[in-house]
């Protein structure tokens, strides 16, 4: 009697009675039945036609009674059919629903499903009767029960363990399975494996005790053990090469993972594991790039030390070329007594919950080092390709802003992440808090080993640090975007180079400070009182170790002082030595310090385009730096100073187009300085009465030369809106509106033209001030066709300003480069004169600098200087898969191809979503959204916003510079 597959391979001892028991094939039967099979394909392909539908089939009646026919790619109309009835009459009838040898069919899931609802192929249609062994090729380990099956595009098919239940979460890993489809279920001939674990189970259970104990173990599940503790104790039946555990330590802890046998020729690894009386070795199976920590043991327990367990999955990620250790989520948080220490090319990545790994233990102090650092810090080596992303990374280190002196605390090195020597990093969407340090460490001591390049820091929450929140102290292409700091003690963020290190190429762009605190600590000599600054930018022991930095578009608040000394430690926003820095578009609010402070020699600094407001000290304090412009910044409320202050014989500064109102004793102070000019600004006090507290609206102190205040309004203030009775050198005045009345002052010696169109040659002019120039004679000299005119002492002076002009063609700039300074011949020209300069092309995006070096010389750059570009978007994604990812697009104007997109960002909590980005065509942002959780995620429609850094270089091409210097 043959068989039926149905039989054959049927559930239970007797068909649909489960209390019978599980029934285990024949061979004999599966032998019987696979011949018969061959017997039929032998048949078919010896004395039959092949069809390629059906319908051709029916459409053939010539062949005699009982001649055989193959259909073959009609899909579930192929099978061997026979004829009935004489030539030229009858019918075909369906003898078997598949091409005689398939009786075994390969199906592949290549990954176009999801884990949980496969999508996979044949070369032809598979039976629907059960009739064909089905052999698939798993992609990836299932997620969620139950799972569904779809192959060649048709329904899908759930699939069910050899016992008729769903399959488990984590029961399906990648690799072969074998099955039958049964109408609308793809039944498994064994649970969760291959049919050939049974046979490799009974043959086990004839040859040892301890076989059938493994077999006993596996329970038709294919050999998949409970623990590894079990799978280490079995005796595992030679035909099998891999095996399954449901968990680490227990079944459904997260653990589970598949084995593969391995030679047992080199020395044994933590991910290794020893059978039969360690007769045979089996290794982890390295599943698309990635493994989880608890397939290492981890328990995230709170109480067990999880420190080897996460440091064994770094080390086999490395072995085997770098990929991803996943952290799960976890009810209470990974303990570890030690760092984890991260090597080349491994990404240390949340499941998307933000799970916490907490360092604490006896005998931690606050000199106990990182959470997480890399492996080759303070090594030559150093590190590249390190990522750590999506975690909470705890230190023990608490309450440590100290109210008082004599309770200060110990600048420790306890970190949460430390980086120092890695090339190519990312430390993003972590959440970093109670640290005895800084909270995110940047660098290192040693200029030789410890550079850290091309590093972003995005979108991580930095709080509690009784250092920095972030800190540079040697690094180059650093981006630290988006991130938000709260509540730190000295520095939210800090780029403080270490001796024989340099800061260059950084963007601090989009963060958020909120809170940093000045406080005691104690030293090696009793208590010292920290500054408190919220972003510091400090060149170190060494001139230029830090330029070229963008300070863009960042919230400071709540910076406080601890007592009233040393006003100056206490900023916002503080540059110190800088070279070549823009700081721009930042909003400063509520606090003790002051706004934006340059000092130390800062070099080629633009402020511009920054809102400070309610701050007690100076809102731009410039002093002993060079090349300074000061613009469009709008100052409200400084409470016991000045708007703007630029002293300390700072030199070519320009304080233009700002806006500063409810100042204390000045608008703006030019004070010890040379070589200013403060024009185009609107100051004034709008309170009333005793309440008025601005003494003057600009004040020219002491020690100033080759200054010029023009065109600026200055209203309601207490005494003079305009003083400068300290009688500085060279000092141009006029065109200045008190109340509202354009008026030219004359203390001193004062020299104004309106840049306006002269219609007389001839004229007399007098003036309207108390002192100074009377009965003026304008007149064009005809020696050099110069307008002049003649005070009343018949002194001659040049009124039309000097000018020249010279063909330039300056280099292709990337942004932030710019030329070598040049320098032109203007006749007449001298120190402290104002230089104005234009070129006949479109500059844009470059600027053009100039000033007059030596008498008869001005010197001239061209700089192309680095900027962000920002779009936005409406977007309101669907439901968003879990492992799946979404892409939409946002324009960016100015964005081209390669361009570094430095950030993404959605207005809404992003759920455990991650947004990356790149420039995909001129203007335009292409966005990937990833859900690397394990639900479906649908976000709320919220503004998507992009930040692009562009790269491309700007080559303006030759053209006309023109000059004019003005006295």
């Amino acid at each position: 009697m043959l068989h039926t597959p149905n039989s054959v391979f049927r559930d239970f001892v007797t068909d649909g009675v489960p209390s019978s028991g599980t029934w285990s094939p024949k061979k004999s039967e599966i032998r019987a039945l696979l011949d018969y099979y061959g017997s039929l394909a032998n048949l078919a392909f010896t004395n039959g036609k092949v069809y390629a539908t059906k319908a051709a089939l029916d459409a053939d009646l010539v062949p005699a009674a009982n001649t055989p026919a193959l259909v073959s790619g009609d899909g579930a109309n192929d099978g061997l059919y026979m004829k009935v009835g004489a030539t030229g009459v009858g019918s075909w009838t369906r003898l078997l629903d598949f091409v005689p040898g398939t009786q075994i069919m390969h199906a592949v899931d290549a990954g176009a499903g999801t884990p949980n609802a496969i999508v996979a192929t044949s070369s032809i249609g598979l039976s629907t009767s059960g009739s064909q062994v089905v052999r698939l090729d798993v992609f990836e380990t299932n997620t969620a029960s139950p799972v569904t099956v779809a192959f060649n595009g048709g329904s899908a098919l759930t699939i069910k363990t050899a016992a008729g239940n769903n399959v488990v979460a984590g029961g399906l890993t990648a690799g072969p399975v074998l099955g039958t489809v049964s109408g609308s279920t793809f039944r498994l001939l064994s649970d969760q494996a291959s049919a050939a674990v049974l046979s490799g189970a009974e043959t086990a259970a004839a040859t040892s005790v301890s076989s059938a104990a493994a077999a006993l173990a596996a329970a038709n599940a294919g050999f998949v053990f409970d623990t590894v503790a079990d799978l280490q104790a079995a005796t595992i039946p030679l035909i099998l090469d891999f095996v399954r555990t449901a968990g680490y330590a227990a079944v459904d802890d997260g653990g589970g993972a598949q084995y593969t046998e391995i030679p047992l020729i080199t020395a044994d690894q933590p991910w290794h594991k020893l059978t039969n009386g360690g007769t045979r070795r089996w290794e982890l199976v390295f599943e698309a790039g990635r493994v989880n920590i608890k397939q290492f043991g981890a328990k995230g327990d709170g109480v067990t030390d999880d420190l080897a367990a996460g440091q064994a999955a770094i080390d086999y990620v490395f072995a085997k070329g770098g990929g991803i250790v996943l952290v799960p989520y976890t009810d209470d948080y990974y303990r570890t007594t030690a760092a984890w220490r991260l090597k080349d090319n491994v990404a240390l990545i949340g499941d998307g919950s933000r799970p916490k790994i907490k360092k604490e233990g006896a005998g931690l102090t606050r000199d106990t080092g990182a959470v997480v650092l890399n492996d080759g810090y303070y090594t030559a080596s150093g590190n590249e390709n390190v990522h750590v992303r999506g975690l909470t990374l705890q230190n023990r280190y608490q309450d440590f802003l100290v109210p008082v002196a004599d309770s200060g605390e110990t600048i420790g090195s306890m970190y949460g992440i430390f980086f120092a020597g890695v090339t190519g990093g990312s430390i993003t969407e972590c959440h970093v808090l109670d640290t005895c340090a800084e909270g995110i460490y940047i660098g290192g001591v040693d200029g030789a080993r410890d550079l850290c390049s091309d590093i972003l820091v995005h979108g991580n929450q930095v709080e509690n640090c009784f250092a920095s929140g972030i800190a540079v102290t040697h690094g180059t292409r650093i981006r630290i975007t988006d991130n938000l700091l709260k509540n730190t003690a000295i520095f939210g963020i800090d780029v403080e180079p270490n001796t024989n290190c340099v800061g260059r190429d950084i963007v601090i762009s989009g963060n958020v400070i909120d809170g940093v605190q000045a406080t005691y600590y104690k030293n090696s000599t009793g208590y010292g009182q920290s500054n408190a600054l919220g972003i510091s930018i400090n060149q170190g022991s060494l001139p230029d170790q830090v330029s070229d930095v963008t300070v863009v578009g960042n919230t400071v608040r709540n910076v406080q002082r601890y007592t009233a000394a040393g006003i100056n430690d206490f900023a916002s926003i503080s540059a110190a030595g800088v070279f070549n820095c823009t700081i721009s578009g930042n909003v400063i609010s509520e606090s003790q310090s002051g706004g934006i402070i340059l000092r130390g020699n800062c070099r080629s600094i633009s402020v511009n385009g920054n809102g400070i407001s309610n701050v007690e000290y100076t809102g731009v304090y410039v002093s002993a730096s060079v090349d300074i412009a000061v613009a469009g910044n709008t100052i409200k409320g400084v409470a016991l100073s000045r708007g703007i202050s630029i002293l300390g014989a700072s030199a070519h500064v320009a304080v233009t187009g700002n806006i500063v109102v409810d100042s204390h004793t000045a608008g703006i102070l030019v004070q010890s300085a040379t070589q200013v000019a403060v024009t185009g600004n609107s100051v004034r006090d709008s309170r009333s009465g005793g309440a008025r507290l601005m003494t003057y609206g600009i004040h020219i102190g002491g020690s100033v030369s080759d200054a010029v205040a023009t065109g600026n309004i200055i209203k309601n203030t207490v005494s003079d809106p305009l003083r400068n009775v300290d009688s500085p050198t060279n000092f141009l005045n006029g065109g200045n509106s008190e109340e509202g009345t354009w008026r030219i002052r004359s203390d001193n010696f004062h020299l104004f033209h309106d840049g306006g169109i002269y219609k007389a040659l001839f004229m007399t002019l007098t003036a309207r001030a108390a002192s100074g120039i009377a009965n003026v004679t304008l007149f064009v000299d005809s020696a050099d066709n110069r307008l002049k005119f003649k005070d009343s002492s018949a002194n001659t002076h040049v009124l039309i300003p000097l000018e020249a002009t010279a063909t330039v063609d300056p280099a292709s700039l990337a942004p932030g480069q710019r030329t070598a300074t040049a320098t032109i011949a203007v006749t007449g020209a001298a120190l402290g004169d104002i230089v104005k300069a234009s070129f006949s092309l479109n500059l844009a995006p470059v600027r053009l600098v100039a000033w007059v070096s030596a008498n008869g010389t001005v010197s001239y750059y061209f700089e192309n200087p680095a900027a962000l570009l920002a779009g936005s978007a409406t977007y309101d994604a669907a439901s968003i898969a879990a492992g799946a990812e979404v892409t939409t697009t946002v324009t960016v104007t100015g964005a081209a191809v390669g361009d570094a997109v430095v950030g993404m960002s959605h207005g809404v909590d992003q759920a455990g979503l991650t947004i990356d980005g790149y420039v995909s065509a001129a203007n335009t942002v292409t966005a990937v959204v990833r859900n690397g959780t394990a639900g479906a995620i649908d976000l709320a429609s919220a503004t998507l916003r992009a930040v692009v850094l562009p790269v491309a270089a700007t080559d303006i091409g030759s053209g006309t510079l023109k000059i004019r210097v003005e006295k």
